[in-house]
């Protein structure tokens, strides 16, 4: 429409509105969105981790607790 501020020419390419010189802000933008996602993968793989270790650990002193004598057999080097 012709009385439509934020609209545009639809031919032109401007979806209404900024300045054609503002598109180099992008990169930057999407950087830090995947530091963000590889930050946010590795503390889930953290999570991960150490909730097997805690749930491991649960484990043997339920055994120690039932007073079973064999909870984390050690193995010996082979004669």
């Amino acid at each position: 429409m012709a009385g439509d501020p934020g609209g545009g020419d639809p031919g032109s390419g401007d979806p209404g509105g900024g300045d054609p010189g503002d598109d180099d802000g992008g990169g930057g933008s999407r950087r830090g969105a995947l530091v963000v996602l590889v930050l946010m993968a590795v503390l889930v793989a953290a999570t991960v981790f150490v909730m097997g270790r805690i749930h491991s650990a649960s484990q043997l002193q339920d055994c120690v607790a039932a007073g079973r004598r064999n909870c984390a057999p050690v193995e010996s080097p082979p004669r």
